[in-house]
């Protein structure tokens, strides 16, 4: 991907800035110790070989294999931001007001993640899939476990994580293309905002988890923060129906955006990072909510197909809109392209799905049923033969859709099979020694 913005400090971004020509930005993060990486094993995910598949998908693991990626972590906090004081004195209140994750299920970087950790089943356009689970890395740290109401004895202080949930026409595909250069593009997903409340619009469902003194990592040592994962079960509605074939309608998203449960003002203080000697005694501390995510050190990597995008309601974004961005700044504006350490664990019956042994993906035939005309669609992991076939349910051959050479990449056949008799057929793909076989209905 070319690099379409200069460098400029976050803080004096001007929203004209973005009219003639585009601004790289700078993203605050701070280092974490170096034993908090994710292990995908202790997450419970599994694949299943028979139907249906499951798998854990980290859309930052489809970049991994082509940047360098160096983790840190980052803050969350709502409307005025409490100080954040670094170890020489200096203050910094900049944090975000929200972050989100889309996730494009049929991105063919999906490919290239670390297999190590198992065979990994990529999507169609055709698939129908359901989000099970979603994962995300955080920091929660305490410096207040108790509060009294109106002279009332203390009771333990609850701080409050939003999850908001998307899918489908609730999330926008757009690309941005560069002014100076109509070639240069970037592709990503994008959320509604409000700048009233400072939260995300357009969700189907909010789930609210209470934090509190168990929850608590603790506080920062010399060598960064604690981090812990923490994964959650998804409405039973987080469904993707892709049956008719469209692929307008196919991402899914999570936000999360951190309220503490006291009232505080520019006068807190989120963090000190100074010698403890030389904090005040009457400090006034407000919790924090922190996550963690990933910048690219190396060459950017090239998103002009896909939508996976990790999005940061950094406090400049979350009140005003800045150029094209309205609430939420995508991962890929940033001086070194940023990606979120979430994940969504997916389910799919399709029986199109296939381990990664085979060299192809069969997709499902539409419409279907059909009276005449069809569309099979299916995508290629290597260049290879194609033959595809329809045989009655006694294994008689009755047509055949196409036999050639298709390259690396997705493709759709059309065949008319209006001379067919009203029924139940099967459709055979073979490339090689493997084949793959879904059912065809033919309507009178």
């Amino acid at each position: 991907m070319r690099k379409f913005y200069s460098l400029l400090a976050a803080t004096i971004i001007a929203a004209s800035s973005f009219a003639q020509t585009a601004t790289k930005i700078e993203g605050r993060q701070f280092p974490i110790g170096t034993n908090n990486t994710r292990n995908f094993k202790n997450l419970g995910g599994k694949l299943d070989k028979a139907d249906p598949i499951s798998n854990w998908y980290f859309p930052q693991d489809f970049v991994a294999n082509q940047a360098t990626l160096k983790t840190s972590v980052d803050f969350m906090l709502p409307d005025t931001n409490a100080k954040y004081i670094n170890a020489d004195g200096t203050i910094d209140n900049r944090a975000n007001a929200a972050i989100a994750q889309i996730l494009d299920p049929k991105d063919g970087n999906i490919d290239l993640m670390d297999q190590t950790q198992g065979v990994i089943p990529t999507f169609s356009k055709f698939t129908n899939f359901s989000v099970d689970s979603i994962s995300f890395d955080y920091l929660y740290v305490r410096r207040v476990d108790s509060i009294s109401y109106n002279g009332n004895p203390k009771v333990e202080l609850k701080d409050t994580l939003f999850i908001y949930y998307f899918k489908g026409a609730q999330i926008s595909k757009k690309t941005y293309v560069l002014v100076s250069d109509p070639n240069a593009k970037t592709t990503y997903g994008y959320l509604g905002w409000d700048f009233t409340t400072q939260t995300p619009i357009n969700y189907f469902k909010v789930d609210t988890l209470l934090l509190g003194i168990s929850d608590n990592l603790g506080k920062p040592g010399v060598d960064g923060w604690k981090l812990a994962t923490k994964t959650l079960a998804t409405p039973s509605t987080f469904t993707v129906n892709a049956s008719n074939g469209s692929n307008t309608n196919n991402l899914v998203a999570f936000s999360l955006k951190y309220k503490p449960g006291i009232k505080y003002d520019t006068s807190f203080v989120m963090e000190d990072r100074r010698d403890s000697s030389v904090i005040p005694q009457n400090t006034k501390w407000v919790n924090y909510f922190g996550f963690q995510s990933a910048t690219n050190q190396g060459v950017a990597v090239d998103n002009n197909a896909f939508y996976n995008t990790s999005l940061y309601s950094q406090n400049h974004f979350a009140f005003q809109t800045v150029g094209i961005f309205n609430g939420w700044a995508p991962g890929t504006i940033y001086t070194s392209n940023r990606y979120l350490t979430t994940g969504f664990y997916l389910t799919s019956t399709n029986v199109g799905i296939r381990e990664k042994t085979d060299n192809f993906v069969l997709g499902n035939a539409f419409p279907n049923p059909t009276t005449d005309a069809v569309s099979i669609s299916f995508r290629m992991k290597s260049n290879d033969n194609v033959n595809i076939s329809v045989f009655n349910l006694l294994g008689e051959k009755v047509a055949e859709v196409t036999n050639g050479n298709f390259a690396t990449g997705e493709h759709t056949v059309n065949v008319n099979l209006g001379s067919l008799k009203a029924g139940v057929y099967l459709y055979t793909m073979t490339t090689g020694v493997s084949s793959q076989t879904q059912k065809l209905i033919i309507a009178e």
